[in-house]
């Protein structure tokens, strides 16, 4: 086939397509800003009635870096394309292909996991959530490695309870106040899992009704290019996620309870204590009484 051809037919591949084939969306000159101004979502952050996920056990993290300085007194994720020179809005985990991400936690003592909060984008939708679906695995270690196994979850099931805005906005630093990437929270059920102390990995896809993304937007802080270690599938291996050369991190919280930590019980006698070496001493005299008495 000549060059000709072959740029024809390249050039009329879906846009669709290519999507799918990218590991990050990447800023660039010829994107389309939208400064619209959309009423706060009173529910942010709430369960509704009937989820009742426990309280915050891990937090790993947020992607806002700007809270309430956005349109409406939204919050803002900056990607600090200015200060930093990033350029990943967002990392691609979309069910509808092969990419996933995955980030580490560590309980400090037995837990038992009923919810986690997962945070994604579609560009170009509304404040309205286009998220579908969301599947879930947590690992005894780092996803795919040698002796890493899966204790929880599957690549198929939609374990998603709900999903609503989260109030947030993705936006560009060079360029505040784009209201294009409304950042969604993902609540997903992780089925009262008891798990002991350790530290975990949780991996997933999130399903969505647009054509771009779902994508992951990463933990983000003001003058900081390095936020975190988390991975990204590509379909036959886990690699690094990362902004260039920056490793990024995941933003989550997972709710649940702990048990709490067991109170040390005294011994017998406390005989480290003032009280115990005193008994110590009356029951030495008392002995060495009986063992006179006992010789006359």
């Amino acid at each position: 086939m000549s060059v000709r051809p072959l740029l024809v037919v390249l050039l009329s591949l879906p846009v669709g397509s290519v999507a799918f084939a990218q590991h990050a969306e990447i800023s660039s000159p010829e994107q389309t800003f939208v400064y619209s101004v959309q009423p706060l979502n009173p529910a942010a952050g709430q369960f509704p009635e009937g989820v009742n996920c426990g309280t915050v056990i891990v937090d790993n993290g947020s992607a806002v870096n700007s809270p309430g300085s956005g349109p409406a007194g939204a919050d803002q994720s900056v990607l600090q394309d200015t200060a930093l020179g990033l350029g990943s809005f967002g990392f691609s985990h979309s069910s509808a292909g092969a990419f996933r991400v995955a980030d580490q936690f560590t309980v400090g003592t037995n837990a038992t996991l009923r919810c986690i909060t997962l945070y994604a984008y579609q560009t170009g939708s509304t404040t309205a959530s286009t998220i579908t679906s969301v599947n879930l695995r947590i690992w005894n270690g780092v996803p795919g490695s040698m002796g890493s196994s899966v204790v929880f979850g599957d690549t198929t099931t939609n374990r998603l309870l709900f999903s609503q805005w989260s109030n947030a906005y993705r936006t560009l630093q060079s360029s505040p106040g784009d209201t294009t990437r409304p950042i969604m929270e993902q609540v997903v059920d992780l089925g009262g899992l008891s798990l002991p102390a350790g530290t975990y990995w949780v991996d997933w896809q999130t399903g969505g009704t647009l054509a771009s993304g779902p994508w992951a937007p990463p933990i983000t802080i003001t003058g900081q290019a390095v936020t975190g270690d988390a991975l990204q599938f590509d379909g036959s291996a886990w690699n690094t996620m990362v902004d260039g050369t920056n490793q990024q991190g995941l933003p989550f919280q997972i709710r649940g309870s702990v048990l709490p930590t067991p109170v040390p019980q005294p011994s017998v006698i406390p005989s480290n204590t003032t009280l115990g070496l005193t008994l110590l001493a009356l029951l030495a005299g008392m002995a060495a009484f009986l063992q006179f008495r006992s010789r006359r």
